[in-house]
């Protein structure tokens, strides 16, 4: 089982793929019969304000929705990780199902 990282702010520092790849990519993933797409995660750019972060949410759970209802040989998406712990209330209102809050939880590394 594998998720597909999309960096959604095509940002430099964070890797993954663009969303506008994203079903491509899937499509190739879909081709691998050992492997099983079962989610896409990724970390969406740090904004300022709440509705620069919803956009990037709404973003990938669109994404997110459009790759399930194509229903793809293979490719069994039921997992959306995006939330982390500044954000992870933005995450499930659009549709996160998996939230990383370890800083939230154990505090900032060191």
């Amino acid at each position: 089982p594998i998720m597909i990282e999309v960096n959604v702010g095509a940002e430099q520092s964070k890797s993954g793929i663009l969303a506008n790849e994203l079903e491509e990519f899937a499509m190739q993933l879909a081709q691998l019969k050992h492997l099983k797409v079962v989610g896409i995660m990724s970390i969406p750019p740090l904004a300022t304000d709440d509705l620069a972060k919803e956009k990037n949410l709404e973003l990938i759970n669109r994404h997110f929705i459009d790759i399930r209802a194509k229903k793809i040989d293979n490719i069994f998406i039921e997992l959306l990780s995006v939330g982390m712990s500044n954000d992870y209330k933005l995450a499930i209102k659009h549709g996160s199902n998996i939230v990383r809050i370890g800083r939230a939880l154990f505090g900032e590394r060191l």
